[in-house]
């Protein structure tokens, strides 16, 4: 009997290709907007820290939607070294 992988989806909008993808592979939707803060260029850092709780324990496999979320996959997957993080490489801040 093989184990069955439980996938996360670390989302901010989510675009409709990224959220068809998630749904085709089962995830856990984990919603990563910031809410609560309107500090400018710490916001998002600030979220990372509040936010890593809501990833559930037993993610063997967390997507990140995008830039906008890579800072709480990475903190993830030093948490976790032995599970695997992937990352939607579409968004224009990783081109500029």
């Amino acid at each position: 009997m093989t184990k069955k992988i439980k996938t996360a989806f670390l989302y901010t909008g989510p675009h409709h290709g990224h959220r068809t993808f998630a749904e085709s592979v089962n995830a856990v939707f984990v919603s990563d907007k910031v809410e609560g803060f309107s500090i400018p260029n710490i916001s998002r850092f600030l979220q990372t820290f509040k936010g890593i709780g809501k990833i559930p324990a037993d993610t063997d496999v967390l997507i990140c939607e995008g830039g906008s979320s890579i800072f709480k996959g990475v903190l993830w997957k030093r948490m976790n070294p032995k599970k695997k993080l992937v990352l939607i490489v579409d968004e224009p801040k990783l081109y500029y």
